[in-house]
């Protein structure tokens, strides 16, 4: 799956817990999958025929010795064409910058930032 990344020296239980609020906060229905990641759903499949992105992503929190690592994995619905998929990067990209925008809130600083 295609996707967004960034390390950051925030601790991996803030940071999942940053994650999770603000996916919760931008209307996502929203479901762990263990200690580090979540599912993070918006719109539906069938919906995508009227004009709405279905967003289907999956936020992890991998720990490493120089920092902990958000991944952003979100979904490419090929069936929607162009616009959809564009609909649906945008969207990734608007939660991605949400909480990146909380870290730096509270006093950390993002590091390495990688798009997939």
């Amino acid at each position: 799956m295609p996707g967004l990344k960034f390390t950051t020296k925030l601790d991996a239980e803030s940071l999942y817990k940053i994650a999770f609020r603000r996916a919760q906060d931008l209307g996502f229905t929203v479901r762990s999958i263990d200690d580090r990641a979540f599912s993070a759903i918006s719109g539906s499949a069938a919906m995508t025929v009227v004009g709405k992105a279905y967003c289907d992503f999956r936020i992890d929190v991998e720990e490493y010795d120089d920092g902990n690592e958000l991944v952003l994995e979100r979904n490419a619905p090929w069936w929607t064409g162009v616009i959809g998929i564009s609909r649906v990067k945008s969207i990734a990209k608007d939660l991605f910058k949400c909480i990146k925008d909380e870290i730096e809130l509270r006093g950390g600083k993002i590091e390495r930032e990688k798009e997939f």
